[in-house]
């Protein structure tokens, strides 16, 4: 860049975080970013799900000790300011066989089959700036029964293999032995409105439907935390009231001290003879990743982890690295409406392991380097899968064993030598290095250890891989700039969609914002000010709020899916100022609108609202509904808003 040339320089700050860096452009340059990367596409309860990340929430680093962490300050707009750039997204899915349905729950896409096997998904116009949520595709493939899957590439140096084996049924048992819960509640600001709601209403379904002879606890955690209890209670109805008090009275506020909660919780006395579950809900705005992986690694066998992940664009890394670290299941609750079916699928893994033991051997040919080194308890119905290499003529056979619920073996045998090799499977080399680089990167502790860290660095380059050691760089052959002053330029992030402006600094009122420049000319850059940075906000804080009083829908069929919808939404309205001429006084609003066909919203009118009419209007208009069942006409909605 010194020399006056474009260059740039993409490194990876986390495994599903990634920045570039783009030097020497000028005004009116056009830059076009091509990006490759292989991924495998697992399936669960026979459900196919895509999912590509298009914006990194804010991250709260007041744990770490990192001097890595320049990325976590990066500025963000505010709530509800729209991205400063469009998205857009295209995709051709070809399923290899029939597809039974595809469905974008995340986004509204238009769907167009090419035929049996192939579907065209785009994101529609009007969602052009809706890249500040993970872009989630989920599909089905005909028919009930999934076979075994197996593909090889045979390399000019390595030959490699990928087994995918669905796993059997999943056996019921009487046999309990006492089951003690550990419930860690992220309560930090990150979490306030639309999160933390969604969280009461999925830990109201977890702790009100534990089992008599349960034992559970709470653990509440933002820059300190609280513990509902010195040891677990019994599950009767009078805990469960309780603690589902104790969680209803949070509003979210603070820093997020995810590594103290979780030491504390990992180091309170339990029964050896009992069975032990963390369940951490969060939505894993840290920087401190490896620290939290090193730690529940170190504590293996005191729990099993199960990770919640709450948001539009949680940290997956973080919530499916604590479920791999703790030999647990990870889950991710995008939608309030969506709380309900992840607290019965967790009931349903705890209830029995499918498969338990699980150990393979190979026979007719040698295999080595195989991901995972050792196959966790199947608690889900997803196949069981193993990535390695092979030596040999040809390959040869390998044998699953294992444990059912019920307590009788289970014996496997797949026949590697019936799949064909192909250029289209040369993607496994890439697929094998990179999970063999994600599992030592999950207990590196932060580059500590220089035998991973070596390790990781010669993968990079063998495979040609990005990692936290391994960077690409571009650099243009033609000199472009001569002198001149170089500016840089910081590009704003939009905060994920439902996460207010407490989660920014991690600190209630405080807010981060950057400072954009651009170059006008080398010689004369200028310089837009968006705002100070680090500016601490006005407290207008006052006992004077909005509670929701009473919804009704017509017709009744969508009022579940209407009434969950606004639930997670009316944070952005309690954001609303209250004028002076009401603080302190009682009243009520309300509102009537209709919804559409595509999920807008129409006909809006709002009685009763005196100076905050305007406000609550340009908020609401902005809703789109999503998930609504068939009708043959508009949704009516009828809406009364009580302020105390």
């Amino acid at each position: 860049i010194g020399e006056g040339r474009t260059a740039t320089l993409l490194e990876q700050q986390r495994p599903n975080v990634f920045q570039m860096t783009v030097g020497n452009i000028h005004p009116g340059d056009r830059i076009k970013v091509e990006l490759g990367y292989t991924e495998l596409v697992n399936s669960e309860e026979k459900i196919y799900e895509f999912v590509y990340p298009t914006v990194v929430g804010p991250r709260y680093s007041g744990e770490s000790g990192s001097q890595e962490s320049s990325w976590v300050k990066n500025p963000y707009l505010h709530q509800s300011q729209p991205p400063t750039y469009k998205f857009g997204i295209d995709v051709t899915l070809s399923g290899g066989m029939p597809l039974k349905s595809v469905q974008c729950p995340s986004h509204d896409a238009d769907i167009k089959y090419q035929d049996q096997n192939t579907a065209h998904i785009r994101l529609a116009e009007h969602d052009a700036y809706d890249g500040n949520r993970d872009f989630i595709l989920r599909y089905r493939l005909a028919g009930e029964s999934v076979e075994p899957g197996v593909l090889i590439h045979r390399g000019t140096d390595e030959n490699f293999f990928l087994m995918m084996l669905q796993p059997p049924e999943r056996i019921r048992t009487a046999t309990r032995v006492q089951r003690e819960f550990i419930f860690i509640v992220d309560v930090s600001g990150s979490m306030s409105g639309f999160p933390l709601e969604t969280a009461k209403k999925l830990l109201t379904d977890l702790i009100g439907n534990l089992q008599t002879g349960d034992i559970f606890n709470v653990l509440l955690f933002a820059a300190g935390s609280h513990l509902m209890s010195e040891k677990s209670v019994p599950a009767n109805p009078q805990n469960i009231a309780r603690a589902i008090r104790v969680i209803g009275n949070e509003s979210g506020g603070g820093g997020t001290n995810m590594l103290a909660a979780l030491s504390r919780a990992l180091a309170l006395p339990g029964d050896e003879d009992g069975s032990r579950t963390i369940v951490i809900v969060t939505d894993g705005y840290v920087a401190i990743e490896s620290e939290a992986f090193s730690l529940v690694r170190r504590n293996l066998g005191r729990a099993n982890m199960f990770a919640f992940g709450i948001g539009t664009s949680v940290n997956r890394h973080l919530i499916e690295g604590i479920a791999v670290a703790g030999m647990g299941e990870s889950f991710v609750v995008t939608d309030p409406a969506e709380a309900d079916g992840m607290a019965a699928k967790f009931r349903k893994y705890i209830s029995t392991p499918i498969l338990t033991n699980i150990t393979y051997k190979s026979s007719g040919f040698e295999i080595y380097d195989v991901e995972p080194a050792g196959i966790p308890d199947v608690l889900a119905d997803r196949p069981i899968m193993l990535f390695g290499k092979w030596r040999g003529n040809r390959p040869g056979q390998i044998r699953i064993e294992g444990i059912l619920g019920s307590g009788e073996r289970y014996k496997r045998e797949i026949d590697l030598s019936l799949s064909t090799d192909g250029n289209e499977n040369s993607g496994l080399r890439y697929l094998w290095a990179r999970d063999r680089i994600r599992m030592q990167e999950l207990f590196e502790n932060n580059g500590q250890d220089k035998r991973i860290q070596e390790e990781i660095l010669n993968l990079g380059i063998k495979y040609n891989l990005l990692t936290k050691y391994t960077s690409f760089v571009g650099v243009d052959s033609e000199i472009r700039t001569s002198g001149g002053k170089q500016v840089q330029v910081y590009q704003p992030l939009p905060l994920p969609s439902g996460v207010s402006n407490l989660a920014i600094a991690g600190g209630k009122g405080v807010r981060t914002r950057g400072t954009v420049m651009f170059m006008k000319d080398p010689d004369s850059p200028r310089k837009l000010n968006i705002e100070s940075q680090n500016e601490k906000a006005e407290d207008t804080t006052d006992s004077t709020t909005l509670r929701i009083n009473e919804i009704n829908v017509d017709p009744e069929i969508a009022e579940f899916s209407v009434k969950e919808q606004i639930g997670g939404w009316f944070y952005q309205l309690q954001s609303c100022p209250i004028p002076n001429a009401i603080k302190g006084r009682s009243a009520r609003i309300v509102v009537t609108f209709s919804i559409d066909s595509t999920g807008h919203v129409l006909n809006l009118v709002i009685n009763g609202a005196g100076g905050m009419e305007k406000y609550l209007r340009s908020v609401i208009q902005e809703w789109k509904f999503s998930n609504l069942p068939p009708v043959s006409k508009a949704i009516r909605v009828s809406w009364k808003i009580d302020i105390k």
